[in-house]
């Protein structure tokens, strides 16, 4: 006697293929989805950045609400370290408002360059800290990734269109199958 998939005698086994099928169907249709997504972060990082290199210079009062640079000296209210070095700074045209940045684990300034109660320099772009004194913040936008972005949408659009072949594959075969038993 021969060994028999389960429930192949009461004609399980051509719905499993479907579900199977199908199911592949939906996963590779949900890597595609992934790389337009990842196609559309590209294009706003891009468009991020390209607006703030051509943005043009501007007064602290336009730069806190405007796509435009401003470079001045604040007061450093507060410097702590969580999971990175935050800075709180000050302005003194703005009275009672306080701005938070943060840098990259590699890209703080020199030890000693701020500290609180001290001044420095920074820009301010569209309401955001980008740099202090001298170095990048996490609000910059050229520390968002940009051609990451497009490579991992294309290896996403390359795996989900193969997935989709197979699945396609798949999905045929479940059918025929079927018909062929009748199920």
């Amino acid at each position: 006697m021969g060994v028999t998939v389960l429930g192949a005698r009461r004609g399980l086994a051509p719905r499993y293929k479907k579900i199977k099928a199908i199911a592949a169907a939906a996963f590779s249709i949900a890597v595609l989805i992934a790389a337009v997504l990842f196609v559309v972060s590209y294009v706003r990082n891009s468009a991020s950045l390209s607006r703030f290199e051509s943005a043009p210079s501007c007064g602290l009062s336009d730069a806190v609400s405007n796509p435009c640079r401003y470079v001045g000296t604040a007061t450093v209210v507060n410097v702590y370290q969580l999971d990175r070095e935050q800075v709180v700074i000050a302005f003194d045209s703005i009275q009672g408002r306080t701005f938070n940045t943060s840098f990259p684990v590699d890209g703080a300034p020199a030890a000693g360059t701020i500290s609180q109660g001290g001044t420095a320099t920074v820009e301010v772009y569209n309401g955001r800290i980008t740099r202090l004194a001298g170095a990048f913040t996490f609000d910059i936008p050229s520390q968002r990734p940009t051609t990451t972005l497009l490579e991992a949408a294309v290896a996403l659009a390359a795996l989900g269109l193969f997935m989709l072949l197979l699945s396609w594959l798949m999905v045929r075969d479940a059918w025929s199958s079927a018909a062929s038993t009748g199920s």
